[in-house]
C-alpha cells in the first residue's frame, strides 16, 4: 500500500511544471482555474501571510541586517520558516478536503460556490488545522514542505535577479510575501489534486464493493434455485 508520504509527494511532483529543469522541489504548474475556490483561497492566505511576514518585521525590527539575500533569507527564518510551514500544512489540508467532497459543509458551499465563506469558517478551520497538524507529524512529509519553501527562496531570489546580491534589508519582507504566496498557491493546488485523487479512489472503491455484493446476491440466487 502506498504510504501517506509517497502520496503527498506524488501530488506535488504529479504536476510539476514541465519547464522546469534540474533537481529538487520546483513549483507545479496547473490550470488554477480548475482547483475549485483558488481565488479565494488566494486571498485568504494572502492575508495570512501577511500577518505571518508583520510578525517578522516586528521580531527583527532595529537589528542590523546583513545586505546579502542569502544571508537575509537564513537569518529572518527565524520565525518566518515555522509561520510560513504552519501556513502551507493549512492551505494543503483545505486543498484535500475541498479535492475530496466528502464532507456536508464543504459540498453545500461548493454547490453554491461560496468559497469566500468557507476558508475563514470555523468548523472548517479547525478541521484543517487537525488535519495539518497529521500531516505535521510526519517526519518525511515536514521535512519535505520544508525543503520546498527553502527551494522556493532560491527559486524567487534567482527568478527577481537578487541572488547572490545585495538588496536593502528591508526588502527581504517582500521576498518573504513573494515565498510565501507562490508556495502556499502551489500547496493548495498539490492538496486538491490530491483530494481529488482520494475521491476517484472511494468512487472505484464503491463501484467494487456493489460489485460484489451483485456478484454474491447472484451467486445466492443460484444455490437457491438449484435446491
Amino acid at each position: 500500500m502506498t504510504s501517506l508520504f509517497e502520496e503527498v509527494k506524488s501530488s506535488f511532483e504529479a504536476t510539476r511544471s514541465s519547464a522546469a529543469s534540474g533537481e529538487g522541489i520546483t513549483f507545479i504548474s496547473i490550470d488554477e482555474e480548475s482547483a475549485l475556490g483558488f481565488a479565494e483561497m488566494r486571498e485568504y492566505y494572502t492575508d495570512e501571510m501577511s500577518v505571518v511576514t508583520r510578525r517578522g518585521y516586528r521580531h527583527w525590527a532595529g537589528a542590523t541586517l546583513p545586505r546579502k539575500t542569502e544571508e537575509l533569507m537564513a537569518l529572518t527564518s527565524d520565525p518566518m520558516l515555522a509561520g510560513t510551514l504552519s501556513m502551507l500544512f493549512r492551505a494543503f489540508a483545505d486543498g484535500v478536503r475541498i479535492g475530496h467532497q466528502n464532507e456536508h459543509l464543504v459540498k453545500m458551499l461548493t454547490h453554491f460556490n461560496m468559497f469566500g465563506i468557507l476558508f475563514p469558517n470555523e468548523d472548517f478551520r479547525m478541521v484543517s488545522n487537525q488535519m495539518a497538524v497529521g500531516f505535521t507529524t510526519d517526519e518525511e512529509i515536514f521535512e519535505y514542505l520544508t525543503e520546498f519553501v527553502k527551494s522556493g527562496s532560491m527559486y524567487i531570489s534567482h527568478s527577481a535577479g537578487i541572488a547572490h546580491q545585495e538588496i536593502e534589508p528591508h526588502k527581504i519582507w517582500d521576498l518573504w510575501m513573494l515565498v510565501g504566496t507562490a508556495c502556499f498557491s502551489a500547496t493548495y493546488l498539490a492538496g486538491y489534486r490530491l483530494g481529488c485523487t482520494w475521491r476517484e479512489r472511494d468512487v472505484l472503491d464503491g463501484i467494487e464493493i456493489a460489485t460484489d455484493k451483485g456478484v454474491s446476491r447472484g451467486s445466492l440466487g443460484e444455490d437457491e434455485g438449484s435446491d
